[in-house]
């Protein structure tokens, strides 16, 4: 089957190569085109890949949706792959994708079965089908080493998500307190911009650039992935990308929010104890894995009726 991916972003974006990128490495009929690269092709009057189905990440654009019946591939089934409830701020323009396309794929059962709560009652007929982000092994060569009794916390993610932090800061201000040797890295795209909590630490804090290059070797120089949720009700519709990422490269992961957790990840039998945890539940995550989950789902939906 013959899948065109249009992402949101580049490779760098995470809800791009998670969900796109990386599960395209092993079907090998697949494309990944950059949306606003698409628009602009048919701008050109380029014409788009050939596909039997066409995935637009995120966002839609009504020109590429028109482009592909106009261009012949009036067979070729079109499904909006949603990671966020976009529906809660822009209803208007969510409907007008949905008005487009014959199914939707989720990253998330909660983020699914928001969309579906919400839906207008013409779109009741549309499957909704739940795929999760997937992590490529390759990317994750090297392994975190747990020796020595520091807490040595990683966070990442973009900067909009660092509001998490702010859960865990009376934890970690605890762990100082009790003499612990705690800091915490921040990793994402604005190191320039300095993490500020609400009262003074007690605790280092380092920045540092995210890169997709350097994602790896960064985070296996630290004990722990501090990943506290996205506050409310939006992080209760987040995927658990960010822990993958941790687990491949053999890191533990807590929320910030247990403190007696945090402190007993002191230790390097208890961290390595809690990586290997992670580690198990990744196999069904894998890139190639889910590229067969794509390939089944899609393979399921059908064009609606009169499309």
């Amino acid at each position: 089957m013959r899948i065109c991916f249009f992402t949101a972003g580049s490779e760098a974006w995470a809800s791009s190569r998670m969900r796109a990128y990386w599960p395209a490495k092993y079907l090998p009929e697949a494309t990944v085109l950059p949306l606003p690269e698409a628009a602009g092709m048919v701008a050109a009057g380029e014409p788009l890949p050939v596909a039997d189905v066409y995935v637009f990440q995120k966002a839609i654009a009504g020109s590429v949706a028109k482009a592909i019946d106009d261009q012949g591939h009036g067979d070729a089934r079109k499904v909006w792959d949603v990671c966020d409830p976009t529906w809660w701020f822009d209803p208007a323009r969510s409907e007008g994708a949905l008005a487009l396309v014959d199914g939707v794929t989720a990253s998330t059962e909660a983020l699914a079965a928001d969309l579906v709560g919400w839906m207008p009652e013409e779109y009741r007929w549309m499957p909704v089908e739940v795929i999760g982000d997937c992590y490529e092994p390759g990317h994750f060569p090297l392994q975190a080493e747990h020796i020595g009794r520091s807490l040595r916390f990683v966070w990442f993610g973009i900067y909009a998500n660092r509001v998490g932090l702010h859960a865990a800061q009376a934890n970690l201000e605890r762990l100082a307190a009790n003499g612990y040797r705690v800091s915490l890295t921040v990793m994402e795209g604005g190191p320039e911009i300095e993490l500020v909590f609400l009262t003074k630490v007690a605790f280092p804090i380092y920045h540092v650039r995210w890169s997709l290059e350097r994602e790896n070797q960064v985070l296996v120089a630290h004990d722990v992935a501090l990943l506290p949720s996205y506050p409310g009700p939006w992080g209760e519709m987040k995927s658990n990308n960010r822990s993958l990422t941790a687990w491949a490269s053999g890191l533990p992961v807590c929320s910030g929010l247990d403190y007696y957790h945090m402190e007993r990840l002191r230790e390097p039998s208890e961290r390595q104890t809690f990586a290997r945890l992670g580690a198990d539940m990744l196999a069904p995550y894998a890139a190639g894995a889910m590229a067969r989950v794509w390939e089944t789902t899609l393979a399921g939906m059908t064009r609606r009726a009169g499309g």
